[in-house]
């Protein structure tokens, strides 16, 4: 019974502690991949399941997204133009 009452009452704080982990967590990762520029490859350690299936889904999306912008024909008054240097 007691347990039962200090696990209602301690349950909200409990879910706010982990929400904000996860925060945290998402935050440096989210930091660590705007520094990726470039082919690379990236590294980050210690990523539980359910987030390394959230940057999986993050570079699946942009990933969709580019084939579908990459699709997209520009009259020719907007077609960009790239310089390569050697």
């Amino acid at each position: 019974m007691l347990l039962r009452l200090l696990l209602h009452l301690l349950l909200p704080q409990i879910t706010d502690l982990i929400e904000e982990l996860k925060k945290v967590r998402n935050s440096k990762i989210l930091d660590g991949l705007r520094k990726v520029s470039g082919p690379i490859t990236v590294k980050l350690n210690n990523l539980s399941a359910s987030e390394s299936n959230k940057i999986r889904l993050l570079f699946e999306n942009s990933l969709n997204m580019w084939h579908q912008l990459t699709k997209v024909r520009l009259p020719p008054c907007c077609t960009v133009v790239t310089w390569t240097v050697k």
